[in-house]
């Protein structure tokens, strides 16, 4: 997991104070300050300031979904291990001593109580091959002693060595059968990194969203910000004019009762801005700052001009042919049909009957003291061999043909998950790059129309002044500019928000912000832009 070195104060997301700013005192003057050109609003005091590729990281290591979505990952990586166990090597120990007192009327024995013993040691070492064939080895000695007379060796020690090799070939046979589970989890652990991937790709693109949306709403606020002052110096100026004669209380009323309204779009402009800020901590999982401290991502150049945001998407069958290369749900979706056809043929070969062919080797030694015993093993003095067929039916059969049938319904339900990914995939890129197209025409109507609403309102503004414009028809035309300044901003918000869209379609939101995810170990890194 990313370590998380940005805290409040601290590396990464800084509080910083900024220099505040100046509010323009009331002028005798009709001069809008709404009709000049607008720039991004000044941080507050106390603001945060971060980087973009700082939201990355911090999402991406602290985001509670995200660390959700590790887990599937993890588990699959463990059941990959559990799978592997096949091939494990075994080794037995066993060690056993035993003793009998038996009453007994056998006059061979030559005793009324008869007493027996033994000491038993067994090492044993088992394996199955890739190609399925179990084989064991196995050292057993034994120490005997008993109390009859008519025993020739007592104690006596016997040790033997066994080699057994079973080899499948029906059920369970070839490397296909046996490593089935094997790679059916591989498969599933691909697809797991790639649903991780998807998370991860959702993440950013949510967070990338939620930066958009803190600073069009800060940029809205300036707006009305801007307007209100508007509002406020006509106040001032009508308030001039009546000292001297020139103008009426109804006039001061008019622009005073504007104000109020302006004041009341402020104060929800800057409700809207701290919403949008509190979705994109909760996107950070960061709650160990202010909560009152504003946000400001210092170096995404979103909702100004953009020369990339401007060009003309590629056309819809290469976006579509992108998407099915590199989207992460299609990928995982693959993997998963990768996987049901291993467990379908493993399936269908878990219905044939057993049948295994099993040769042992056996080597004997017989003494009254272990040296000479483990002798005639080693020398081989003493063997036996075994050369057999073991052959088994399930007569019924019912679970095997049970999971056939369970298998081949889930390897159609992986095929219609494919189907159905395609489908969305199709739709969503459709649908996003007519956004993109409809979001850049919007941002150019828009800007004419601001261009067009700041010539409109100086103008007036020169007929007010001369008197040949009421009071009303001066703050309709401030309210105009100001209104189409906020489409402005919407429309530059909706286009970038059309992009990520747009890139989360296709599945590239993490290349194409430098962000690499490490398979092997399923960590996420945000590595410096190149």
């Amino acid at each position: 997991m990313v370590a998380l070195l940005w805290a409040c104060g601290r590396q990464g997301f800084a509080a910083e104070p900024a220099a505040p700013a100046s509010r323009p005192a009331a002028r005798e003057t009709t001069g809008s300050a709404a009709s000049s050109p607008v720039t991004s609003p000044s941080p507050p005091d106390g603001s945060i300031r971060f980087t973009a590729r700082d939201a990355y990281r911090q999402a991406l290591g602290r985001n509670k979904a995200l660390m959700v979505s590790r887990v599937p990952p993890a588990v699959a990586r463990a059941q990959v291990t559990v799978e592997r166990g096949i091939f494990d090597r075994n080794l037995g120990v066993q060690v056993l001593h035993q003793d009998s007192v038996m009453p007994t009327d056998d006059t061979l024995v030559n005793q009324r109580i008869l007493r027996t013993g033994y000491d038993t040691a067994r090492l044993g070492l088992t394996k199955m091959t890739p190609a399925g064939t179990q084989w064991g080895v196995a050292w057993n000695n034994r120490r005997d002693r008993t109390n009859a007379a008519d025993v020739n060796l007592n104690p006596a020690y016997s040790s033997d060595l066994v080699l057994t090799v079973t080899h499948p070939l029906s059920r369970n046979g070839g490397p296909a059968a046996v490593k089935a589970r094997l790679k059916a989890a591989e498969a599933a652990e691909v697809a797991a990194r790639e649903r991780l991937r998807r998370d991860a790709e959702q993440t950013v693109a949510q967070v990338e969203r939620a930066i958009v949306e803190v600073e069009a709403t800060r940029q809205d606020r300036h707006v009305r910000e801007l307007v209100l002052q508007d509002a406020e110096r006509l106040v001032s100026y009508h308030s001039s004019r009546k000292e001297a004669g020139l103008a009426s209380q109804a006039n001061i009323l008019e622009a005073e009762s504007v104000a109020q309204l302006r004041r009341e779009d402020l104060l929800l402009a800057a409700r809207a801005v701290r919403e949008a800020q509190d979705g994109l901590r909760q996107l950070l999982s960061w709650a160990d700052c202010d909560p009152e401290a504003e946000m400001v991502c210092v170096d995404t150049p979103y909702l100004k001009h953009n020369p990339e945001l401007a060009k003309s998407p590629p056309a819809i069958d290469k976006l579509l042919d992108q998407a099915f290369e590199t989207r992460p749900d299609y990928r995982a979706a693959l993997k998963d049909l990768e996987a049901q056809n291993i467990l379908l043929r493993y399936a269908a070969n878990q219905r044939h009957p057993k049948v295994d062919l099993v040769a042992t080797q056996q080597y004997n030694g017989l003494a009254g003291d272990l040296g000479p015993a483990l002798g005639q093993v080693v020398d081989r003095d003493h063997g036996t061999w075994a050369v057999g067929v073991n052959v088994e039916v399930s007569l019924e059969n019912h679970a095997a043909r049970g999971n056939y049938k369970k298998n081949v319904l889930a390897k159609q339900q992986a095929l219609l998950v494919i189907k159905q990914i395609e489908d969305a995939a199709r739709k969503e890129v459709a649908t996003t790059h007519r956004r993109v197209k409809t979001n850049q025409e919007r941002v150019r109507i828009a800007q004419r129309a601001v261009e067009l609403a700041v010539q409109k309102l100086k103008t007036e503004e020169g007929r007010f002044r001369e008197g040949l414009l009421p009071n009303v028809e001066l703050l309709r035309f401030q309210e105009d500019l100001a209104s189409a300044r906020s489409r402005l901003v919407r429309a530059h918000a909706d286009l970038t928000v059309s992009w990520v869209d747009l890139e989360t379609a296709i599945g590239v939101v993490l290349p194409r912000r430098g962000i690499q995810f490490d398979t092997s170990a399923q960590l996420l890194d945000v590595e410096a832009a190149p």
